[in-house]
């Protein structure tokens, strides 16, 4: 199941371009698995190009909305994704990998264990 969602990522990523979106290789594959939780790689996929509400992406996956903001709050922090509000609305956006994802786990300038195995991956 989880092979099956990375690859499912690896497709949306494609298909969505940036400089780097990835390669169907195991070191591609081992990155996404230590930065995505399967959950968190179906909430990716679900996000439109752009930016959209919470409930646009909830009613793409079939989740309640209030389930799905609390993913998408995590993987914010963890800058799998962008989130810009408007009014009371918070949007959110599918960066690509690189420029986008990959950058952002380093902009915090944090040495952790994670940022190790991410910088070695």
């Amino acid at each position: 199941m989880a092979d099956k969602v990375y690859r499912q990522l690896y497709e949306t990523m494609a298909k969505r371009g940036g400089l780097y979106s990835g390669m169907d290789i195991p070191e591609f594959y081992n990155l996404v698995e230590e930065l995505f939780t399967p959950e968190e790689a179906s909430v990716y996929m679900a996000i439109p190009p752009g930016y959209s509400p919470p409930g646009t992406i909830a009613g793409t996956i079939g989740k309640k909305e209030e389930d799905v903001v609390k993913i998408l709050e995590e993987m914010a922090y963890k800058g799998l994704c962008t989130a810009g509000k408007m009014g009371d609305t918070t949007f959110y956006g599918a960066p690509p990998f690189v420029p986008g994802i990959f950058e952002f786990q380093f902009m915090r300038g944090t040495s952790t264990e994670k940022d190790i195995r991410l910088a070695k991956l």
